[in-house]
């Protein structure tokens, strides 16, 4: 078992290892046990010729489930393409399971074909990510391990850059174009039938508004608002879209949308022209604002929602915009209303701050957020909002992605073009090994999956006449039985 041979020290660490700490100690074993059955797996040039009897093999012997024991092969197999992160896993063994799972799905984004450059960065990435800056600083979870590679992923492929509670298989032969179905489903016998839509992000986010301001204001369902607003039984409310931008934001860049990230190439161009046929209120985020009221003003609620991302709590992801605007000193006993004093902590998390098991001291430089528990532990959760992360001199990576989409686009447009030029010629010609073979060509050469291949043309027929009797079929007896004899000799005297 490797032994780390730097270890932590009082000035930087995770949470997950505080020495002394018997959970934490515990934890350990088991990722040591993790590491014993499958870190032969992270070696240069190890394989498996039969993942599935290997599994077999592997569940009958531990007692795991076909699921962890897949993701535990792969995610140490995936270290092989991650020299650096594969080196700190080796010293620290601070990666689980679930860790390395999330990093083996978020890296299949970018499909088979991956070059050294790209994997060489996004390992850097990843031991920075897990490299502890701070004292009892928290371990990424597996949920901000791939929404933090998928944003860096989104830089180097924009085309993979998509929601994953909305990913289905697109139907239309262009998936940058909007896209929708009908479909049947019986679940216990009860039939029922659906719509499936397909669309830009900034579409989406005013659909979800819309579904949103009528259940909230009629207190129905979600369902119910859909069904509503479809039938034309109840009218469309009016909803504000709130996105955030660059002041000096131009015409064509990206803007980023809570809950859906920062817009694609079609995604802004929906924006831009929702923008022309809208009324556009700019709201200039800052921190220096202040009321009397206990109630922040709108300006702060952006600020604020920006700033955290999500609830500031360790290890929570409920988005910013649902939470609770918490006053860190209360307001009753002097905490001012502002920016500095507010900050997103959702309804359950903001009863531990309120019942006084925890308190937080925010870090005004990194954004970072330190709890402080009653039993005398911290933690630091870190900053996930776009204020930090996005916009600042470090790291400006949102300007840079737009001419990638663009590129992307341009590109993917062309491969599906050609794809149907090709099918089109099919059509003409009807030369399925050649339509094959140009499709393969385009596939290869756009490093794209195009899902409209032709069905292969049915077999010929065999113009030779079949011998008799039939070989193949081997309970022929040559002889006739006595009903068909009789039958045989009555059609020769009616002949």
């Amino acid at each position: 078992m490797p032994v780390c041979d730097h270890p932590v020290t009082p000035e930087s660490y995770f949470a997950t290892e505080r020495e002394g700490d018997p959970v934490c100690d515990a934890a350990r074993l088991g990722r040591e046990s993790e590491y014993a059955m499958y870190s032969a797996y992270a070696t240069d040039g190890s394989d498996i010729a039969d993942l599935e009897l290997f599994v077999a093999a592997c569940r009958a012997a531990s007692g795991k489930s076909k699921h962890e024991i897949e993701k535990g092969v792969l995610g140490y197999f995936r270290l092989q393409s991650l020299p650096r992160l594969r080196e700190l896993q080796q010293r620290t063994l601070r990666l689980d399971i679930a860790r390395l799972g999330a990093i083996d799905s978020a890296l299949n984004l970018l499909g088979a074909s991956v070059s050294e450059e790209t994997l060489d960065k996004l390992d850097r990435i990843l031991v920075r990510m897990f490299t502890p800056s701070k004292p009892a600083q928290e371990l990424p979870s597996p949920w901000a391990i791939t929404r933090r590679l998928r944003e860096r992923i989104a830089t180097i492929d924009p085309s993979v850059n998509f929601d994953e509670k909305k990913r289905r298989k697109r139907a239309a032969p262009d998936p940058t174009q909007d896209a929708a179905g009908f479909f049947e489903s019986v679940i216990d016998g009860v039939t029922q039938h659906g719509i499936e839509l397909l669309t830009n992000s900034t579409t989406m986010a005013l659909i979800r508004s819309q579904i949103n301001s009528l259940s909230r204001e009629e207190q129905i369902s979600h369902a119910q608002a859909i069904i509503g607003l479809l039938t034309g039984k109840v009218a469309p409310r009016k909803v504000v879209l709130n996105v955030y931008a660059p002041a000096n934001r131009a015409t064509g860049e990206p803007v980023y949308i809570p809950g859906f990230g920062w817009t694609d190439h079609a995604s802004t161009d929906a924006f831009d022209d929702l923008s022309q046929s809208s009324d556009v209120q700019t709201v200039y985020l800052s921190k220096d604002i202040e009321t009397e009221s206990y109630t922040p003003t709108p300006q702060m609620k952006a600020y604020v929602h920006a700033r955290d991302g999500v609830c500031v709590f360790p290890g929570c992801h409920r988005p910013a915009e649902n939470c609770q605007l918490d006053h860190r000193i209360p307001f009753d006993q002097g905490g001012r209303t502002t920016p500095d004093n507010l900050f997103a902590l959702c309804q359950r998390h903001h009863n531990v701050k309120t019942d006084r098991r925890a308190f937080y001291i925010p870090d005004p430089v990194t954004g970072d957020v330190i709890w402080l528990f009653d039993d005398g532990t911290y933690v630091i959760s870190e900053n996930q909002g776009i204020l930090a992360s996005e916009l600042t001199p470090l790291s400006p990576h949102w300007r840079s992605s737009l001419s990638r989409v663009q590129k992307n686009k341009a590109r993917t447009t062309q491969f599906y073009a050609k794809c149907h030029a090709v099918l089109d010629q099919y059509d003409r010609d009807g030369d399925y090994d050649r339509c094959e073979t140009s499709l393969t060509t385009l596939e290869r050469e756009y490093d794209r999956d195009f899902d409209q291949h032709p069905d292969p043309p049915p077999p010929e027929p065999d113009s030779e006449e079949p011998p008799h009797p039939d070989p193949i079929d081997e309970g022929y007896v040559s002889k006739y039985s006595y009903i068909e004899q009789a039958m045989h000799n009555a059609l020769v005297d009616a002949a």
